[in-house]
């Protein structure tokens, strides 16, 4: 027999581009850990059958102010997923967009979202995102792209640094991802 769901359990889902994230429950205020209660849903199947893992978000715990678009900290059990991090590559190993943030942050999330699902993972199961740039300035023009695969009322935990270079000097950002999924 499956236990009840939490309230605000929004279920589980793969976030495509150009798909507007999933809502956070109603009456969440800042301060509020948004969150599956852990061991609730874990191993649980959804109704497609599929495994789902519990994650809780704390996104603004006491005493730290909320982070624009990220996590504190992301808890949950399951299978571990690293994701090396990705660049501007296509699948022939092409630069794409050169000279573009914006054309290069694309590919990247394009990338990380190939690299989850051939771990049997999605963003949904992220906690962890590592952004590596170039021009730490231009983070704005990333931020509306990774919207695009997060949940925003979830977020990942996040890091954003600046680098001297990447691996070609084209390159103008990496990201690499975290992912806690169900065994």
């Amino acid at each position: 027999m499956m236990s009840a769901v939490p309230v605000g359990y929004l279920g589980p889902s793969i976030t495509r581009p150009g798909t507007p994230p999933q809502s956070v429950a109603a009456g969440s205020r800042r301060g509020d850990d948004v969150s599956l209660e852990l061991g609730s849903t874990y191993g649980k199947a959804d109704a497609e059958g599929a495994q789902v893992s519990a994650l809780q978000h704390f996104r603004a715990p006491h005493g730290l102010a909320p982070g624009p678009g990220y996590s504190h900290a992301v808890t949950g059990r399951g299978r571990w997923v690293a994701i090396s991090g990705q660049v501007a590559f296509d699948e022939e190993g092409r630069l794409v967009g050169e000279g573009d943030l914006e054309a290069q942050a694309r590919q990247v999330f394009a990338n990380l979202d190939r690299a989850l699902a051939a771990a049997g993972a999605s963003f949904t199961d992220v906690i962890k995102l590592n952004f590596y740039l170039t021009d730490i300035s231009q983070i704005a023009v990333v931020r509306p792209v990774r919207d695009e695969y997060v949940d925003t009322a979830r977020p990942p935990a996040s890091t954003a640094v600046q680098v001297g270079a990447l691996v070609w000097p084209e390159l103008m950002i990496e990201v690499e991802a975290w992912a806690v999924c169900a065994d």
